[in-house]
């Protein structure tokens, strides 16, 4: 496990509070920085493709409206996902999560969130994004994460040699040995809930520990006594920053 002074910092979304969430220029903004690890959403197209958004619709992110699983991957495209970012230079559509992986692989360590949804669609979706995944040569770098038990065991079940971690809002003993029961190596808590105790536990049973999202000062200097091992953050420059300056301080 990472000691408690270097822990890898995540661009939770890309870095949605400092890039429009997702989207290929996030992901590119938190490479630019040095930022080694990211974190992304993926969702089925209407027309059967791997896309990155964390909401099943389109409404919160961009400027159009409906259900990603009625859109094509083209339609998606399309649109301005800049969100709350309007001022961001360029236009930044909802991407293809095999174009997020052509980004991605300019940095260490990339978290890939599924989200939940029909068993059918789920099982059509993840075969894809493995394809993905060996395509741009970078299983080793990639870890899928999911709150849903059902994702994680079958993510075991078709890819048992990739990092896996169960998502948990409550960060609890039993919490931890279901991530054990269901093939993970790794388990993310809430920051809200996260505790020294559970990252100890969870290390004591040889799980590697993300705890997200972590945006407040006081949150991440506890993060970095605990010794977890991925801080996954909204604002990766000002994380970055403030890990750089408590190290010179160490």
């Amino acid at each position: 496990m990472s000691e408690s002074h270097h822990p890898l910092i995540s661009a939770h979304r890309g870095g949605r509070a400092e890039a429009p969430e997702n989207t290929v220029s996030a992901f590119r903004y938190a490479a630019g920085l040095g930022t080694p690890g990211a974190e992304c959403d993926v969702h089925l197209s209407a027309d059967g493709v791997p896309v990155v958004i964390h909401d099943d619709t389109v409404d919160r992110t961009t400027d159009g409206t409906g259900e990603i699983r009625d859109l094509t991957a083209a339609e998606l495209a399309q649109l301005d996902a800049r969100s709350v970012h309007a001022d961001w230079p360029e236009v930044a559509g909802v991407p293809s999560f095999a174009q997020v992986l052509e980004v991605t692989k300019a940095i260490d360590y990339f978290e890939v969130e599924i989200k939940a949804d029909e068993s059918s669609r789920i099982a059509e979706l993840m075969p894809l994004m493995i394809d993905e995944i060996d395509r741009a040569d970078m299983r080793e770098m990639v870890r899928f994460i999911s709150f849903d038990p059902d994702i994680c065991a079958l993510c075991h079940r078709l890819a048992p040699d990739m990092k896996l971690s169960l998502i948990v809002p409550e960060t609890t003993a039993s919490q931890i040995a279901h991530a054990l029961e269901l093939g993970c190596d790794g388990i993310a808590g809430w920051v809200e809930t996260a505790t020294e105790g559970f990252v100890a536990a969870a290390h004591d049973r040889d799980l590697a520990v993300t705890v997200w999202t972590v945006n407040e000062d006081a949150d991440f200097d506890n993060m970095l006594a605990w010794g977890v091992d991925v801080i996954t953050t909204d604002r990766p420059k000002h994380r970055l920053d403030r890990l750089a300056a408590s190290q010179t301080a160490g």
